[in-house]
């Protein structure tokens, strides 16, 4: 294996483990926010905020790659 491969092959580890790690937290805030409030308009857009929050930090990730 060539050392550009394991290079590439090293981050895109990096950023797949990035990106779980933000998926399993995200669901884990979302049951939290859910079980714990009532529906209301409030709940609803911080939900959905959530989901923009996910967004944003993977095109971070992407752009400009993760710490460490």
């Amino acid at each position: 294996m060539s050392l550009e491969k394991e290079a590439k092959d090293f981050v895109s580890r990096r950023k797949d483990h990035f990106r779980e790690g933000v998926q399993k937290r995200i669901e884990a805030l979302e049951k939290f926010i859910s079980d714990n409030l009532y529906h209301s308009t409030e709940t609803h857009e911080a939900l959905r905020n959530l989901i923009e929050v996910q967004m944003w930090a993977e095109r971070s990730s992407k752009m400009y790659g993760i710490k460490k």
